[in-house]
């Protein structure tokens, strides 16, 4: 077990941390290979990673294939639309799959995994524009609902005392996949089996994994009619709006970062380092923030997250002339914007349970693609009518109403547990 440091039991001495302070770290610490699921459930974590690395190779991938077919810039954002579609489609399958039909949770992972595979296969042989959207809409649909599935077995297997900390463990995991894809990517090119075999290979022994899988912890889910999705969705608004703010934020570090720093003039080895940055500040802060939250609850992190992103949008136009400045602040706004995130899921795992948690996590799953659908959009319209610093300012006002409402959600939770 983790005990409190000795030197601060000393009799008389008054150690620089509270007793309080020390609870909280030896909950958040403590007993970790009992609690965290990566120890307790190799096999499936093992897959998950597997299957990150390559959607991380085949993001790039695809993205330069579709370039390459010589369609307009607006053909090409339809195209990159096809992901958050397929999710949309897919997750409102869910419900009635796992619900109506009981189909088990392992064999869902299964196909929909084998679904990705064979769409993948198909690209390495597309060639036109039209082929590649429809298989990019299946590829990424498919992929995107085994992640949503992953994510939905930790809400279910896990305690209320641990899902945070689970959730930012595995959200560390798939970003770490999702880094090492990226970077290898280049030297397997775009054309030919050397480009598609390494990311075919890794979701294979994904899949491969899953078949020695036990399935345990296996999540409860009851055979009924599905409850209202829109009741569920309504009675968590900050989680639903955390997940949406979230859904629109994420194509900033990873797509118009890049576009905003050029436009300030800024080299590009700087553009390049922004979406590194915005990673390793996902890594460093998800663990430590989801592990209080298990301890403290959830609101007031994400009160501070939500705040922390609404004012480090303000501040990251005034650190342009400071690069290490800049970087630094940017590594504090994507920690904090995909701690938010991580936090939101695990609010919606405290709250619901067996078929309800099925449709909460299809809704949310559907919230967050309309996000990230409509993301782009506003985040460039910001970028080109309001000056190069647009993108900045539609965060901070974004992130600083969703820090008014988890603020109020503070105070009427305060108020209701006094009454």
């Amino acid at each position: 077990g983790w005990s409190c440091p000795t030197p601060l039991r000393k009799p008389g001495a008054r150690p620089w941390w509270s007793d309080r302070a020390c609870e909280i770290a030896k909950d958040c610490y403590g007993s970790m290979s009992q609690q965290i699921l990566v120890v307790r459930s190799p096999v499936i974590t093992a897959a998950a990673f597997l299957i990150a690395i390559g959607f991380g190779v085949s993001l790039p991938l695809i993205s330069m294939r579709v370039e390459a077919t010589g369609v307009s810039g607006a053909w090409i954002g339809l195209n990159a639309a096809m992901p958050a579609l397929g999710w949309i489609t897919g997750s409102a399958l869910l419900p009635f799959l796992q619900i109506r039909l009981g189909v088990p949770f392992k064999r869902l992972l299964q196909m929909f995994l084998g679904l990705g595979l064979m769409a993948l296969f198909g690209l390495r042989y597309a060639d036109g524009y039209a082929e590649m959207t429809a298989l990019r809409f299946l590829f990424g649909g498919a992929i995107g609902v085994v992640f949503r599935l992953i994510e939905f077995w930790i809400n279910d297997v896990t305690g209320k005392d641990d899902r945070g900390r689970n959730i930012g463990i595995y959200n560390i995991l798939f970003m770490v996949g999702l880094i090492i894809g990226s970077m290898l990517q280049p030297s397997f090119g775009v054309m030919g089996w050397a480009a598609f075999a390494p990311p075919l290979l890794m979701m294979v022994l994904g899949l491969v994994a899953l078949q020695f899988w036990s399935g345990q912890p296996s999540p409860a889910v009851e055979t009924a009619i599905p409850p209202s999705a829109y009741g569920i969705v309504l009675s968590v608004p900050v989680a639903l709006l955390c997940v949406l703010a979230y859904g629109i934020y994420e194509s900033a570090p990873t797509t118009l970062m890049p576009v905003y720093v050029l436009r300030n003039n800024l080299d590009s080895a700087t553009a390049a380092h922004t979406l590194t940055a915005a990673a390793l500040g996902n890594l460093i802060l998800q663990y430590p923030v989801t592990a209080i939250s298990d301890r403290i609850g959830r609101t007031l992190p994400m009160l501070i997250c939500a705040s922390t992103v609404a004012a480090t949008s303000a501040m990251i136009p005034q650190a342009l002339g400071n690069e290490t400045l800049f970087l630094a602040v940017v590594a504090l706004w994507g920690g904090a914007a995909g701690t938010l995130y991580s936090m939101a899921l695990a609010m919606i795992g405290d709250r619901f349970h067996g078929g309800q948690l099925v449709v909460a996590n299809a809704a949310f799953g559907i919230v967050y693609a309309v996000g990230s659908i409509a993301g782009p959009i506003v985040n460039g319209f910001a970028i080109d009518q309001m000056n190069t610093h647009g993108l900045m300012v539609l965060l901070a006002i974004t992130f600083a109403v969703l820090s008014v409402v988890i603020l109020v959600a503070q105070i009427v939770g305060v108020v209701r547990g006094r009454a």
